[in-house]
């Protein structure tokens, strides 16, 4: 799949996601909860008519930072995917984000593999 190196941490799914407990809020900082995150993400992508083609979510420093990729299937090129990059903490270190652009896929033969 295309779309997150894992750094630190590990690659998860929406259940595991959803389990995240999110901190309480503060009176300057209000932490989103990283599923809510997801959902608004997946309601655009559905009302736009769009598919959601692959998924990955990964988690790190004991849940408290959530980054994820989806690859839709808004385009007519077998070459490229438009893809949705998704990010968000509980520990303050950056806000929600959201990154949109193409996947570029590489033919086959051009592909390396190296141990």
């Amino acid at each position: 799949m295309m779309g997150l190196t894992m750094c630190e941490g590990k690659f998860v799914g929406r259940d595991e996601i959803a389990l995240v407990p999110t901190p309480t809020a503060t009176a300057s900082w209000k932490p989103v909860p990283h599923s809510e995150v997801i959902d608004a993400v997946t309601d655009v992508v559905k009302a736009h008519n769009w598919q959601i083609l692959d998924e990955q979510y990964g988690l790190a420093r004991d849940g408290q930072r959530m980054f994820g990729f989806m690859r839709i299937n808004k385009t007519h090129s077998p070459e490229w995917s438009r893809c949705i990059g998704i990010r968000n903490s509980h520990d303050q270190s950056i806000a929600v984000g959201l990154a949109a652009g193409l996947c570029v896929k590489v033919c086959s033969n051009l592909v390396r593999r190296i141990q």
